[in-house]
């Protein structure tokens, strides 16, 4: 599979995201899950939540570019960033045999995706619950993608925490987000304060 599905590489500008963005508990909670992962002993997957503009994505690009930097931490195919909605969409085209992404000879099988999405060295799984209510498809994407990522580095973005998640898809799927490292982002909107 071509590398140009990685969709990480367009959020990643040509200098990658200082750290220091992450305010200090955060900065700190997430290095230490990196160093227990170096050891074989992190508590994967990792949910950043909370209200809109308070940095969760940024700070997962930012562990994005740290596994990018440090292949012998995070081996395995490059570190990928992708929406829930963008996930499930491509997932149903492949299965369709529908999904063709540039820079690729003919369509992606579904059983591709997901070898790619197991041997990626850290995924990006961002707007999770973005919706009130999800369809069958996207509820059973959403669930064999945590299934096939379990124990494996894996971050959840979601403006829901785990009491809202289990709401939108169910205590199962709830249960496999939070299974982990679970992070609250508190604060202002960033976008907004500027």
């Amino acid at each position: 599979m071509s590398e140009s599905f990685a969709k990480w590489q367009e959020c990643c500008p040509e200098v990658t995201r200082d750290r220091d963005l992450i305010d200090g508990p955060k900065r700190t909670l997430i290095g230490r899950l990196v160093a227990a992962h170096a050891k074989r002993q992190a508590a994967w997957p990792l949910l950043l939540w909370g209200p809109a503009g308070v940095g969760k994505t940024c700070a997962a690009l930012c562990l994005l570019d740290y596994a990018n930097a440090n292949r012998k931490v995070f081996p395995g195919w490059r570190p990928a960033y992708i929406t829930a909605g963008e996930w499930v969409a491509v997932m149903t085209a492949a299965k369709l045999g529908q999904y063709e992404p540039s820079g690729c000879r003919g369509p992606i099988s579904e059983s591709d995706l997901w070898h790619w999405w197991t041997v990626s060295s850290v995924i990006c799984l961002d707007e999770i619950g973005a919706r009130d209510k999800v369809s069958d498809t996207h509820y059973e994407i959403v669930k064999m993608s945590l299934d096939r990522r379990q124990g494996q580095p894996l971050v959840l973005v979601s403006n829901l925490g785990p009491t809202e998640l289990s709401r939108v898809y169910d205590d199962r799927i709830a249960s496999r987000m939070a299974g982990g490292t679970v992070v609250k982002f508190v604060g202002q909107d960033r976008r907004v304060s500027k």
